[in-house]
């Protein structure tokens, strides 16, 4: 081949297993609920597509290569009905306190939580808890 020409020259490497198209819908699945796990899209796309199974290794890639977080979402804490209601009562009860009237309460920010080395927040291994 000459220079110039707009013939596809032979690429190196082996050829993508997966599709473009089929990328796509991993990618919406992922987006659509980020807390599903790697094996369960792995399975999902090997029962739906017509194409040749793929592996985790591959679904992780695939995630990346999106710029996806390659990792397990955290999920948020839901509170219950009557837990909401107590604590809309509690600042319903406290709404129109003076700065004198707080002054009888002490608040502490100190939380027996820390960071660990997968990056979650966990409960600190403290003596006093013990």
């Amino acid at each position: 081949m000459k220079n110039g020409s707009l013939l596809s020259k032979n690429k190196a490497g082996r050829p993508q297993k997966i599709s473009k198209r089929a990328e796509s819908l991993v990618v919406r699945k992922v987006k659509k609920d980020p807390f599903t796990s790697v094996k369960k899209l792995q399975t999902d796309y090997n029962a739906f597509s017509t194409g040749p199974s793929v592996c985790t290794k591959t679904i992780r890639r695939i995630v990346k290569r999106n710029q996806l977080a390659d990792r397990t979402a955290s999920q948020k804490i839901l509170l219950r009905q009557n837990t909401r209601l107590e604590q809309k009562r509690w600042c319903t009860n406290y709404l129109n306190f003076s700065r004198e009237d707080w002054s009888g309460f002490a608040f502490s920010d100190e939380c027996p939580f820390k960071l660990r080395s997968d990056r979650r927040l966990g409960l600190a291994a403290s003596r006093e808890m013990k």
